[in-house]
């Protein structure tokens, strides 16, 4: 009789292991797997396997899985005193070479599909920043925006919409909130524009929006939302700012972007250090993760527009430099808005700090030497 192939899966148990410290860890072969691979291709350089993930031709969600998986793997073994050549070095040699294709074909060549990740595979950082900043401060709350969510929701009444059928839904979407809006409370109304927001940003995938109706959906929202009277509502600034610099991080399809300035320009003198600090904080928060570059521009561009909209002139060099060369826009804005009120050695140290190699050197070398032009014209 021949023997019946026995096939093995990622998340299948290898073994349990007891650890120097002990602890039992259980490994699987997802960790076996990349074990092997960063032993036998990176020479046990956790860095350098992670370098050759991020470089990959692979999909960004294959990549940021494993990636992620293989952050935690490093992390556990090193909280138990677990050291990969040592564990490698003790595993049978003949069960290891018979797994060798199999752990570069899953860990290398990313072969592998949906309902075989793993836990860390599947709640990746991305996943788990984008759901808090849609969701995650609502407890926070007065009222909370969930059961207005639920009913703006049912608004959504197809699995698909095309581009004419969206003008129909932003109607209804409207018209539903006008419903809503009536005999509400400050308080109940930012609920429920903060509901609004995230419903549509959860369900955008469901509908073809060429015709933007989606995104002037939640600008107008959006709008709403930041010019109501907070005084009569009891939600500390810490709260308020922290759940709205969330959301702007992590709203991907350039809804809010024209409301920048309208949001900063509303922080009060008493907010603007709380606001900048939070900001700050994110940033370094996802600079510290892998392939979240585009995330972590974002809090650079916010802070430019919270200096931008309070005239802190002085901040305007400093963050110049942080952002260098890789968007011309917010470098840009600056550099006029120092000009138009002639403060010409703000605007001239705008260029002098951001110009370094970058994506945008050329163009705004250009736009450094005609401001030169202007500032000499106008002496």
């Amino acid at each position: 009789m021949t023997k019946k192939r026995v096939i093995t899966y990622g998340n299948d148990l290898f073994q349990t292991l007891a650890c120097p410290n002990g602890k039992v860890v259980a490994v699987t072969f997802w960790d076996l797997w990349i074990i092997m691979v960063v032993v036998e291709g990176f020479n046990g350089d956790w860095d350098a396997l992670s370098n050759q993930l991020i470089s990959s031709r692979y999909g960004r969600d294959l990549k940021e899985g494993m990636l992620h998986h293989v952050k935690n793997l490093r992390i556990t073994l090193a909280d138990n005193d677990v050291f990969v050549l040592n564990y490698y070095n003790d595993l049978d040699k003949d069960f290891i070479r018979k797994q060798k294709r199999k752990s570069s074909s899953k860990i290398i060549e990313l072969g592998f599909r949906e309902k075989e990740k793993s836990s860390w595979m599947i709640n990746t950082p991305r996943k788990e920043k984008m759901q808090f900043a849609m969701r995650g401060h609502w407890g926070q709350f007065p009222v909370s925006p969930d059961s207005f969510a639920k009913e703006i929701a049912r608004t959504f009444i197809r699995t698909f919409y095309s581009k004419d059928q969206s003008l129909t839904l932003q109607d209804n979407l409207f018209s539903k909130m006008e419903k809503m809006e009536k005999k509400k409370t400050t308080p109940e109304l930012l609920a429920l524009y903060r509901a609004g927001i995230t419903v549509v940003l959860e369900k955008i995938e469901s509908v073809d929006d060429s015709y933007g109706v989606m995104g002037d959906f939640c600008q107008t929202v959006f709008e709403k939302y930041i010019n109501l009277d907070r005084t009569e509502i009891s939600l500390s600034s810490d709260n308020f700012y922290g759940d709205i610099v969330d959301l702007l991080i992590w709203e991907d399809y350039g809804f809010l972007d024209t409301s920048y300035s309208s949001l900063f320009s509303t922080v009060s003198i008493g907010d603007v250090t709380l606001v900048e600090n939070l900001l700050n904080n994110r940033r370094v928060d996802l600079c510290k993760l892998d392939m979240l570059a585009y995330q972590a521009e974002k809090p650079l561009t916010f802070l430019g527009e919270l200096y931008k909209s309070q005239l802190m002139y002085d901040k305007f060099p400093g963050i110049a430099a942080l952002m260098g060369t890789r968007s011309w826009e917010r470098i840009t804005s600056m550099a006029a808005l120092a000009e138009k009120n002639k403060k010409y050695d703000v605007a001239m140290s705008v260029y002098d700090a951001c110009l370094r190699p970058g994506f945008h050197e050329k163009y705004l070398k250009k736009e450094f030497e005609k401001l030169k032009r202007n500032i000499k014209m106008d002496a």
